[in-house]
């Protein structure tokens, strides 16, 4: 029986760059020892971080910054999405933090991601989820933010089910920025198993308008839970969570977590909340694996040089070595360096239990079903089963080189 897969579809000025990173990035996916490191079917993506490497040494050949400077910016960035993904796909608590801050701009307030490179928070979403509906919220979410007073809190959520890209969310994350009595703004992220119903409850239960929903599909019934924000005044976070067990009831878990089976209750959420200095602390081993990855950045990567085909390659399996190193951390093993006669068994074994841990992006990379007839242009298409990446136009039919899947259209 032939396998249906699922496209993904990015649109590219140019094939320089992004064409020489994605042919090693398929080059990756093409050698058995090394397929692991292309954490491929994950909730890390190694692209995303490279058109990260991409834009940054862009910015080094014009002279807009040093090299220096695109380093740290590089290992800042990269680091911090290796520790989000640890709390979340592999240490999975059951909240998560939300860095993001206040900046004055111009005479204007502006929320910031200042372990993005200070990025407007509006910024690091993209318009393919959900179909910008996402995207809507957290620009609606930051214009409430920077008028709002002290004990404030904005409120929006993202529910199980479709979510734009080829993989459908496996979990409710629902996000609350809070702005406390000094002015001062932090974020935090309630992991969940709250089904659409719930969602929708939830937000009529914090003030939200409610909804509609007599004739409306799933999807659309999702595009507006997505959409909603909800700005409560003099509350907390507890008070998110009083309504979350509502809407759940005393009898089920709030999280249920379906890749561990482990079950979070009301009073375990709260007590992560409570302790959410301890439960967001990175561990001491998951830090020096990752100053070892910035001691590689230094050393080993230039980002004045022509483009090195080896240096592009090895720097991505540095970044997979890290993630899967991680859940060797998590699971009480060791695992020595990567070399010609390693054995690679032990990542093979780590590869496979990384890409079991779902979370927002349900166990995999973001990949999406839309396609284009647009002329003219570059397109890249991704397999949404095994991530082999071309460029080039498909149409029904279409056999995937790698897997061997067939893409039957949208």
């Amino acid at each position: 029986m032939e396998r249906e897969i699922l496209i993904e579809v990015r649109d590219y000025s140019s094939e320089t760059f992004e064409g020489f990173v994605l042919d090693r990035f398929n080059r990756l996916t093409q050698q058995p020892d090394l397929v692991p490191f292309s954490l491929s079917g994950t909730g890390f993506s190694i692209l995303d971080q490279m058109r990260v490497y991409g834009e940054l040494r862009d910015a080094v050949l014009m002279g807009e910054i040093g090299e220096d400077t695109a380093k740290e910016k590089f290992v800042e960035k990269t680091t911090e999405d290796m520790a989000a993904f640890y709390l979340e796909y592999l240490k999975r608590i059951p909240v998560l933090p939300i860095k993001i801050g206040f900046r004055e701009n111009s005479g204007e307030r502006e929320v910031i991601c200042p372990k993005y490179d200070s990025a407007l928070l509006s910024e690091i979403v993209s318009w393919e989820e959900r179909e910008g509906k996402t995207k809507e919220a957290v620009i609606s979410a930051s214009d409430q933010l920077v008028q709002a007073e002290g004990q404030t809190m904005v409120v929006f959520t993202s529910p199980i089910g479709w979510s734009g890209f080829a993989q459908p969310y496996t979990e409710t994350q629902t996000y609350a920025y809070l702005v406390d009595e000094m002015g001062s703004l932090s974020g935090m992220t309630v992991r969940s198993s709250m089904t659409l119903a719930e969602n929708e409850e939830m937000l009529r239960l914090l003030g939200g308008a409610g909804f509609v929903i007599d004739g409306l599909s799933e999807k659309e019934r999702i595009k507006k839970v997505a959409g909603e924000v909800v700005v409560c005044e003099n509350a907390s976070i507890d008070d998110l969570l009083e309504v979350i067990g509502k809407v759940r009831g005393r009898t089920l878990p709030v999280f249920d977590d379906q890749s561990t089976g482990q079950r979070y209750y009301l009073d375990e959420i709260k007590e992560a909340v409570e302790r959410r200095d301890e439960f967001f602390r990175i561990d001491g081993q998951i830090e020096s694996i990752m100053e070892e990855f910035e001691k590689y950045v230094w050393e080993r990567v230039d980002f004045l040089s022509s483009l090195d085909e080896n240096q592009v390659q090895d720097l991505m399996i540095e970044m997979g070595r890290v993630v899967l190193t991680m859940s060797f951390v998590l699971q009480g093993k060791e695992t020595g360096a990567v070399g010609e006669e390693g054995d690679y068994s032990e990542y093979q074994r780590a590869y496979s239990f990384v890409q079991s841990m779902g979370g927002c992006n349900g166990g995999g990379e973001e990949s999406g079903g839309k396609n284009s007839s647009a002329g003219g242009e570059k397109f890249v298409r991704k397999c949404g089963m095994c991530g082999y990446v071309l460029f080039r136009m498909i149409r029904a039919g279409f056999r995937c080189p790698s897997c061997g899947g067939v893409y039957r259209g949208c």
